[in-house]
Formats: C-alpha cells, sequence, structure tokens
C-alpha cells in the first residue's frame, strides 16, 4: 500500500470542516472523498473502500458511534481503520468511541501534522499487518510444501533401502537440498545419526559436531523449552506418535533461533526405531509476531501497557481478588495543566514531559502495581489483592508526590502536577469497564476541588458527572439558540473615582430564565473544547458592544476580556482578534486581554510571538489573578504585558490579615519598578478601596463599586457618573 496515496473517506457534517480536511489531506498527498452525513457515508462504502475513516462523533441523522458499530459489524468494511475527529475531549466520548471500534481519536482543533501522522501510523500498520498475513501464508505454503517434500522423501528412501541399496548417497544428496535441517535419531537410545549440512547455515555449527556427543543437540535447546521438548521424545515418540513442535536452540554465536521441527516416527516390527524430521527457520515470523504483540499491547509513546494489555490485567486481578475475598484499585491519573504545555511548547515537549512521567510513576511501583497509558495525559495504576482502601490512598499520595516535581525539559522548568480518581473493588464496581468509569468520575472530582489531589469515588460522584454531562450538553446548545449573555463590571480609576473601563464576563441565559454565572460552567467549557466557539463569540460580542459604545455616548472608554489558555494557544489566534477588531471597526488600544499567570508558566517562542503581534496591533495585555501562580520577574519582563491585575484572595484579606496587605504593597511596588498598571480585583469594602488609593494602586474593581451588570445597565452607571459631575 502507497501509504502517501491512500483513499481518505471524510464523514462530518459541517461543511467548513469538511474543506479543511481535504484541503490539509491533499496537500498530504491523500485522495480524499467527503461525506456530510453517516447515512451518506454507508452508501459510498457499498461501492467504494477507502484505507482509512475520519469520523465526526456528532452528526444529526447518524451520529459516528452509529455508523462506527455497521461498519464493524459488516465483513466488508470491519477491517478498516475509523478515526474519531471530534471537539469532545471529555474521557467517556473517547472510551464510547474506541468501545465502537475506533483505533484512534483526535481532538478538535487539531494540528495538520498530528492527523497526517495518525493517518500515516495507522495506514503503516494495516500495510503491516497484510503483509505480515501474506508472509505467514507464503510461510505456511513453503511448510506445507516442506511437508509434503518430506513425505515423499522419506517414502522414497524405503523404496530405496529396501530396492536400491547403492542409491545412499544420491538420497543424501537430495536430503541435503531441502530448505531445512533433516535429521534422524535412532531410538530408543536418542543418538543422533544423521544431521543435513544445513544446520551449519542455521545454527553455525558444523555438520560434523552434532553427531560426535549424544547430549549436543539437548545441550543447544533454550533452557525454557528443554523440558517440553525431552518429554515430548521420551513419552509421545516412545508410544510412536508424530509431531509438530515449535522451540527455540541457541546458535554459535549464542543468539535464539525458533525451529519449526516436524518429527515423524518410524515403525520397525510393530515399535518406534527412528525418529526423522525437518527443522525450518522461523525466527523472522516470531519476530513479526512479537512486533504485532507489542504494537497491540503497548504504548508506543512511553513503552508502558496499553489500554488492551490493562483490561487484562485488572480482569485477571478482579478474578483473584473474588476468589480470594480481596479488593483491587484502579487508579486514573490525569496530568494537570498538560493541555497548556502541550499546545503552549508543541507535541514535542509534551510527548517528553509524558515520558518522564511515565518513568516516575513506573519507578514508584515497579511490579507492586500495573501502571498503563490509556492516552494523552491520562494514565492508570492497577493495584492488585488489597486489604483495604489506604493502600490505594497512599500510593495516590506517592504518585501526586512525584508529579510535583517540576519537569526540565528542553531548558524550561515546567509544573504539571496530577489529579487522581481512585475505585474499588467490589465497593465501586464488578468488571473492569465499571471501575474504570468510576475512577474517571472520581478523577474529575479531584481536579474540581483545585486539582493536585486525589478523590475515592462515591455514588454522589456518579450524579455530579452526569450532571456534568448535562451542563456540557446544555452548552452546546446555548451556543446555537444564543442563550449566551455578557455582563459588564466597572473597572473604577482610584485617583478620579471615574469608571474608565468594564471586564466582559460571560453569562448563561437558561431557557427557563435563571441566569448562571461562569464559574459554573467555565471548566467544562474547558475541557470539552468548547471554549474556543464560546471565546470567540464573547469576544467578538465584547467589541462589537464597545463599539456601539464608542459610536453613541462614551468614546474614552476601554474593554477587558479573559483569554483561556486553549483560546491563547490556539494556532494563529492573533488573527482570530485582528479579524474580530477589522469586522467591527474597534480601535485596538480599546481592548484588554486578560491572561492567567499559568499561561506565563510556559514561555515558549510561539507564545512570545503571539503576544508580540497583538501588542504590536495595539491590544493591551494584562495578567489576572497575578499572586497566586509561579510567574517571576524573568517572566513579566519577557512578555510584552502592561496590567496586573492582583488577585481577589489577596484583596479580601486587607484589613484583616497583615500579611495579605504586605503582599499587595509588594505587588504595586513592583508594578511600578516594571512600569506596569495595577488593578484590584474583588474589592468588597471601603477600607479595602482607601487602602489600595493609598498604596498608588491604578484602579480595582469588585462588589463595593457594582456587580456585573447588563450591557444597558452599565450604560446607565456611565450616564449617572456624568450626571453626578455636572451636578457637583
Amino acid at each position: 500500500m502507497d501509504v502517501q496515496g491512500g483513499k481518505i473517506l471524510i464523514v462530518d457534517d459541517v461543511a467548513d470542516n469538511l474543506r479543511l480536511l481535504q484541503h490539509m489531506l491533499r496537500e498530504g498527498g491523500y485522495t480524499c472523498y467527503p461525506a456530510n452525513s453517516g447515512s451518506m457515508a454507508l452508501r459510498f462504502l457499498q461501492n467504494t473502500l477507502p484505507d482509512v475513516i475520519l469520523m465526526d462523533a456528532m452528526m444529526p441523522d447518524m451520529d459516528g458511534y452509529e455508523v462506527c458499530r455497521r461498519l464493524r459489524s459488516d465483513p466488508r468494511t470491519h477491517d478498516i481503520p475509523v478515526i474519531f475527529v471530534s471537539a469532545a475531549d471529555h474521557v467517556l466520548d473517547k472510551v464510547k468511541a474506541f468501545s465502537c471500534g475506533a483505533v484512534d481519536y483526535v481532538v478538535k482543533p487539531f494540528q495538520q501534522e498530528e492527523v497526517l501522522a495518525r493517518i500515516k501510523t495507522h495506514l503503516s500498520l494495516r500495510d503491516l499487518q497484510k503483509r505480515l498475513e501474506q508472509r505467514v501464508e507464503e510461510r505456511t505454503s513453503e511448510l506445507s510444501d516442506i511437508n509434503a517434500a518430506l513425505s515423499r522423501e522419506i517414502a522414497e528412501r524405503i523404496r530405496t533401502e529396501k530396492a536400491l541399496t547403492n542409491s545412499r548417497q544420491d538420497y543424501k544428496s537430495l536430503i541435503d537440498s531441502i530448505n531445512g535441517i533433516f535429521w534422524e535419531l535412532e531410538l530408543p537410545s536418542f543418538r543422533l545419526s544423521y544431521v543435513s549440512q544445513q544446520v551449519e547455515a542455521i545454527l553455525g555449527f558444523p555438520q560434523s559436531v552434532w553427531m560426535q556427543s549424544d547430549s549436543f543437540w539437548t545441550e543447544r535447546l533454550h533452557p525454557d523449552d528443554r523440558v517440553n521438548v525431552l518429554g515430548y521424545f521420551k513419552t509421545d515418540a516412545g508410544r510412536g506418535l508424530s509431531h509438530d513442535l515449535e522451540y527455540r536452540m541457541m546458535d554459535a554465536g549464542g543468539h535464539t533461533v525458533w525451529l519449526r521441527n516436524i518429527v515423524k516416527v518410524i515403525m520397525e516390527n510393530g515399535a518406534p526405531a527412528k525418529m526423522r524430521g525437518v527443522m525450518v527457520d522461523i525466527t523472522q515470523k516470531k519476530t513479526a509476531e512479537e512486533q504485532l504483540h507489542l504494537i497491540a499491547h503497548y504504548d508506543v509513546l512511553t513503552g508502558l501497557p496499553n489500554r488492551t494489555l490493562l483490561r487484562q490485567r485488572a480482569a485477571l486481578a478482579i478474578e483473584r481478588a473474588r476468589t480470594g475475598n480481596r479488593k483491587a484499585a484502579l487508579l486514573v491519573i490525569d496530568l494537570d495543566y498538560f493541555k497548556n504545555i502541550n499546545d503552549s511548547l508543541g507535541h514535542q515537549t509534551g510527548d517528553a514531559l509524558l515520558r518522564e512521567a511515565g518513568v516516575r510513576l513506573q519507578a514508584c511501583f515497579g511490579n507492586t502495581g500495573k501502571l498503563a497509558r490509556l492516552g494523552g495525559d491520562e494514565f492508570v495504576l492497577l493495584l492488585p489483592e488489597l486489604d483495604d482502601g489506604q493502600n490505594a490512598a497512599a500510593a495516590a499520595r506517592l504518585v501526586l508526590d512525584q508529579l510535583r516535581v517540576p519537569y526540565l525539559i528542553d531548558g524550561h522548568e515546567l509544573h504539571s502536577g496530577g489529579s487522581i480518581g481512585i475505585s474499588l473493588y467490589p465497593d465501586d464496581g464488578e468488571d473492569v469497564d465499571a471501575l474504570l468509569r468510576a475512577a474517571d468520575t472520581a478523577m474529575y472530582s479531584a481536579k474540581e476541588k483545585g486539582r493536585n489531589t486525589y478523590q475515592f469515588y462515591t455514588p454522589s460522584l456518579r450524579i455530579a458527572a452526569e450532571k456534568r454531562l448535562t451542563v456540557e450538553n446544555g452548552l452546546r446548545q446555548a451556543l446555537v439558540r444564543k442563550e449566551l449573555l455578557l455582563y459588564y463590571q466597572p473597572k473604577i480609576d482610584l485617583k478620579t473615582g471615574r469608571i474608565f473601563a468594564a471586564e466582559a464576563l460571560l453569562r448563561w441565559k437558561k431557557p427557563d430564565g435563571t441566569i448562571v454565572s461562569c464559574g459554573a460552567f467555565i471548566d467544562i467549557a474547558e475541557e470539552s473544547g468548547l471554549i474556543l466557539p464560546i471565546g470567540e463569540w464573547a469576544l467578538r460580542n465584547a467589541c462589537q458592544q464597545l463599539k456601539r459604545w464608542h459610536d453613541s455616548e462614551f468614546p474614552e472608554l476601554q474593554v477587558s476580556v479573559n483569554l483561556s489558555a486553549r483560546q491563547f494557544y490556539q494556532a494563529g489566534f492573533q488573527h482570530v482578534v485582528a479579524g474580530i477588531l477589522r469586522e467591527t471597526g474597534l480601535s485596538p488600544a480599546a481592548l484588554e486581554l486578560e491572561i492567567t499567570e499559568s499561561m506565563l508558566m510556559q514561555p515558549g517562542e510561539d507564545n512570545l510571538q503571539t503576544l508580540a503581534q497583538l501588542k504590536a496591533m495595539g491590544v493591551q495585555l494584562s495578567v489576572d489573578d497575578f499572586g497566586v501562580g509561579y510567574s517571576s520577574l524573568a517572566y513579566l519582563r519577557r512578555f510584552p504585558v502592561s496590567v496586573l491585575k492582583i488577585d481577589r484572595s489577596f484583596v479580601n484579606g486587607v484589613g484583616e490579615n497583615h500579611g495579605d496587605a504586605e503582599i499587595v504593597s509588594a505587588i504595586i511596588a513592583m508594578a511600578r519598578s516594571l512600569r506596569l498598571k495595577v488593578v484590584a480585583e474583588g474589592v468588597e469594602h471601603a477600607r479595602q478601596a482607601e487602602f489600595l488609593k493609598e498604596q498608588g494602586c491604578d484602579a480595582a474593581q469588585g462588589f463595593y463599586y457594582s456587580t456585573p451588570v447588563p450591557a444597558e445597565a452599565f450604560a446607565a452607571l456611565l450616564r449617572m457618573q456624568d450626571v453626578e459631575c455636572d451636578v457637583g
């Protein structure tokens, strides 16, 4: 198969996605066939069979999961690799895809190099499998021919010995021409009476040495196979039973050679008198089988067991725990902030971090635990034969200790940590799937509790997971139904006391009229990938609203919009911003983009270039929630930011906690030295506002001034301050 010229069927109900994938794959040298629905794809497959299918998960008439199940039930399409390409990044979506028969799962938005690499990998695997099957068929045919030839030659030998006593040399020459080692053994002494000259080519020892000692050939048997082989020779052969054996011998260089030995027992006067056979070298076949086994059972990147092998080991551990009346545990380990690192510094750095994490975890447990990588940044630790859950908790703490140690990769100091979910047999499930679901649910609970921790599964977590899925599905519909809103919270200039800017904050107005704050759903949007369309919607609508305010009453007003890590790290984000500014006609200087402190922790060259390009447009950049992360002065000096926003956790402590007040003062002083402006968020009391003003803080926002309000109410606040100014 020409891997670069393979035929790809793309199934997606979104025309833009079809065009993008076709363009990407045609650049990669592939022939593409588009289908905009599952039913269209099935009709196409009735006449044409592609080499790989790229499948969207969610489609209106028939979703990707159902299409995949039908493909797997049809012998014509059963072996075509199906790669899901979906915006859904939830583990349950991936598990569902793989259970339907998918071979891979790519999360949108994707990188062209990743999609092409995965397609090439599965085309190569499919090609390898076909070539191996063809090779096995060829070898089987060869062995069958050898066996048939051997039978004919043995029959000819018997006839020759009886009728032509002078033809032994001719017979020997014929045997030596067989592509294998022909041998003869005397019974019951087991003395090797003949071995053909091919033995030197295959095993490296001269033909003569094999018959000098009765034990020479047995000493060449691999230690792990010696008992079985000699057992046959001494039992089945003694009863006249022929056999077909596969075993290993050691050649003259100490290397292992796999042999297939077709053995026939020669009977004389009703008793076994001789054994004759031919040994064929099958080392290449065995090596290929081992490679296939590795591909099927081990993760290519880390060398750890994959999902398939984990399931086998977990099923065995469950059975042992059941018969021994003991427990077993599954720990699902998700690396915190890995997506940020992978998106910001690239897959090469991300892969290096995954390998290092695997090495650390493997070093922790050795053979006492069974570690596997499910894919992405998820690992699973199987702990068999436990007395109680305390052993699992201790293992989780050990894992967290290892993962919180910084990684030094390609000159970067990276911080990741982990979130761990724990399920126990039989408490949380009777089979592998149930335990994996429970542990995965608990892992998400650990993330919600602040990450870098572990959580045991409880029945209430299942309810929370179902609620989480409901929120995710609701968010998908919210974009379509236009249920998302923007509220605006004033920013106050502490010198003048006037509103000079607003922070745009996302809200969700549900069908029942309930207004939901972004804190209730933003994490789910981030993990599911919905943050990309939602974030772009928020940025565009904030710019449109600000432009309307500029054109009407408030030409000097500024607006700030929060960026998620996934938004910022997406390829070409600066072009998205530039396009929205052109579309709305808004001056770049009126827009401020707020990035989190954790994004400064991954100072990749691409990130610096993106920020530099945004700054060159005239867009203002600020660091949100400053003080709670790991950023350093070196990072602040390197990034072209203009504003620091002091995290509300420090502002809340002003007037009550002397340490928080000192931190706030230090941040303000540091910002001045770096010529940065400072905004304090979360101001709720007059004493906090006075303290900030005394310390020279530039601006503030919080409930003391106003809660976030709709656009109309925010405009009213601006008009009110103008009226108060006129009256004054």
